[in-house]
């Protein structure tokens, strides 16, 4: 009797599935790794600050520079800002090398801002609109090190 003869129907089913399976998921994976996983980047925003004070949103960008994450001569860019009240902080991640946040060290006395924003990658943003005038000072919690900003708010 051969082994073929020796198999019964399910096992032989067994092993073609088997096989199949070996060849398929090479191949898928080489596909995925040379086109990339379907991905999504998400943008990351916060409601706007409100104090008792209020004036015209202006905007400004804070930009997280490509190499920040393994580079201590990168940082914020620009690492301080001095702003209107009422404007609306945005950060804008365009490193590929790491993941960011924006997390508020201090900030003046009565202003509410988000402790941390959500974890940023290549794409994504954060924002906030600071009316209370003060002193704002933040950091990347990843790299405290050296990846630090501050924001002056003026009435």
């Amino acid at each position: 009797m051969s082994e073929n003869e020796k198999l019964g129907g399910s096992a032989k089913t067994v092993i073609v599935v088997l096989v199949i399976i070996a060849i398929l998921i090479p191949i898928l994976l080489g596909v995925a790794l040379t086109r990339g996983l379907p991905y999504t980047t998400p943008t990351a925003s916060a409601p706007a600050v409100t104090s008792a004070s209020s004036g015209t949103s202006s905007g400004s960008t804070v930009t997280i520079p490509q190499g920040a994450g393994g580079a201590q001569q990168a940082n914020f860019s620009p690492a301080s800002i001095t702003v209107a009240s009422g404007t609306t902080v945005v950060w804008m991640d365009q490193d590929t090398d790491a993941v960011h946040n924006v997390a508020f060290t201090s900030v003046p006395s009565g202003a509410a801002t988000p402790a941390v924003s959500p974890n940023l990658s290549k794409g994504s943003t954060f924002q906030v609109t600071l009316t209370t005038p003060g002193t704002y000072k933040y950091e990347c919690q990843y790299h405290s090190g050296w990846m630090q900003g501050t924001i002056v708010v003026t009435s």
